[in-house]
């Protein structure tokens, strides 16, 4: 789950910018749920532990931790903590919601924004907006429907007109992309990026069915040079990838 792979596209101007997470001058409450760093050098465990103030003074507060932490409490200073977004039972039938983008989150951290991630991953939502990026955690098994038509055809930029906004997906990345390439007639680029193993050599391979389709008329039969294209990539991994600690077949290829 640590495993991650972004694919960053042209910005979109009508996307909100980040949001901060930082204390207000009154510090923190009893009662309020929080994130601290995890401590420990264990990398089975979670980088933040989640936890609730029992006690503060404007400059210390006392955590009870939950999950990992086993009910201890701890005392950490005001200014390392990160304020949790709350949980509405009523609104979410007891299930914590997930924002499809980061940028949505009211308070957002590096600890909001990977809990964010973690749920979504969970619920095999494994692909999460943070503006124009798309984040994606790799499954380590397939998802039915996953990379389907029908999420080609969701993916499509919505119409000033049009409610609503797509879900976050690879193709979502491809489809901006293509966009603004008709719009401007101007070369767009694709940057996939995440450490070996994260899923980079698969995002290309769908970022180019999506291309693919969209060229082709969206859901017609794709030309015999196009899947000559899409059928070229294990033939060129054949003769040119290399084996790493995290991944035996490591893609060494660029795409353009």
């Amino acid at each position: 789950p640590r495993r991650l792979a972004a694919a960053v596209c042209r910005c979109d101007p009508y996307r909100r910018p980040m949001a901060s997470s930082l204390l207000s001058s009154e510090g923190v409450a009893e009662g309020q749920r929080v994130w601290i760093k995890n401590k420990s050098s264990d990398p089975r465990e979670p980088p933040f532990l989640a936890g609730t103030v029992v006690e503060a003074d404007g400059t210390t507060a006392k955590i009870a931790l939950d999950n990992w932490g086993s009910g201890e409490t701890v005392a950490v200073s005001e200014s390392e903590l990160d304020v949790a977004n709350a949980v509405s039972a009523e609104l979410s039938g007891g299930e914590e919601r997930a924002e499809p983008d980061n940028c949505d989150l009211l308070q957002l951290s590096e600890a909001t924004l990977l809990h964010n991630t973690l749920l979504r991953y969970r619920r095999d939502e494994i692909y999460t907006f943070t503006g124009p990026i798309v984040t994606s955690l790799n499954p380590c098994k397939p998802i039915d429907g996953l990379y389907s038509t029908e999420r080609m055809k969701a993916a499509k930029p919505r119409e000033e007109d049009e409610l609503g906004a797509p879900n976050p997906h690879i193709y979502s990345v491809g489809a901006n992309a293509y966009k603004t390439l008709c719009e401007t007639g101007r070369n767009q680029s694709i940057v996939v990026t995440g450490i070996s193993g994260a899923g980079k050599t698969e995002a290309n391979k769908y970022l180019l069915k999506y291309l693919v389709w969209r060229a082709s008329k969206e859901g017609t039969e794709s030309s015999p040079m196009a899947q000559t294209v899409l059928d070229s990539t294990p033939v060129f991994e054949a003769f040119g990838n290399a084996t790493t600690v995290m991944n035996p077949n490591s893609s060494r290829f660029g795409k353009f």
